[in-house]
């Protein structure tokens, strides 16, 4: 009988474990979160509207040309490459063309973040969808989410980077063209100066025949 009992009592403890262990594990797995998705430095990422960027743009340019063109003193025209320039002219222009470089920062700014925002969205209506699940079935669709959001990170990733790499491979064959042309037009000149010297020489050795031929029949 007292073996029975005991029996019983670990045929209990072992029933009870692996449950024991499954609530446990359920509970562990947690909401995923943005921040363990996305890159850091769009964590904050927002499309901007054209006022917003027009309103930015305006500001930060007027700012950046009165730091170094716009001088309430510079009222005399300047020489700047053997060209006269007027102050209010030098300040218009250079105001013109900050405004214009920040807007395109921005709107580039745009194109990139409208990726995150938008897979952000998507992220949070997937952790809406797994609330509305059971215990279970909500710790499985956390970790469905997690694992699906870093592979599209980890694959978005390895885009931009594929990318930077072509744009550097680019370059760098631009540079090296570049330099095999400058190389070729400097071997050019450099035969071009060849050639006009021994065509000068070879005047001047005509001009010394002549000079002797007079000679002899002096």
């Amino acid at each position: 009988m007292k073996k029975l009992f005991l029996l019983l009592i670990l045929i209990g403890i072992l029933l009870y474990l692996p449950c024991h262990n499954n609530v446990k594990a359920e509970d562990n797995i947690k909401e995923p979160e943005w921040s363990e998705i996305c890159p850091s430095e769009y964590l904050d990422a927002k499309i901007y509207s054209n006022d917003e960027i027009e309103n930015i743009a305006t500001s930060e340019g007027t700012r950046q040309s009165a730091i170094f063109y716009c001088k309430p003193q510079g009222k005399t025209a300047k020489i700047i490459r053997g060209i006269t320039i007027i102050p209010a002219i030098d300040c218009w222009t250079a105001k013109k063309i900050a405004i214009s470089n920040i807007r395109r920062q921005y709107n580039n700014a745009n194109i990139s973040n409208y990726y995150w925002v938008e897979r952000k969205k998507q992220f949070y209506n997937e952790i809406n969808t797994c609330k509305t699940l059971s215990k279970n079935e909500k710790a499985l669709c956390y970790l469905k989410i997690r694992e699906i959001e870093l592979q599209k990170t980890a694959s978005k990733q390895q885009e931009l980077y594929n990318q930077m790499m072509l744009r550097q491979q680019t370059i760098q064959n631009f540079n090296t063209t570049m330099n095999q042309i400058e190389t070729n037009n400097r071997l050019q000149n450099i035969n071009n100066s060849i050639q006009q010297n021994n065509f000068h020489l070879q005047n001047t050795n005509m001009q010394l025949h002549n000079i002797n031929n007079a000679l002899r029949g002096w």
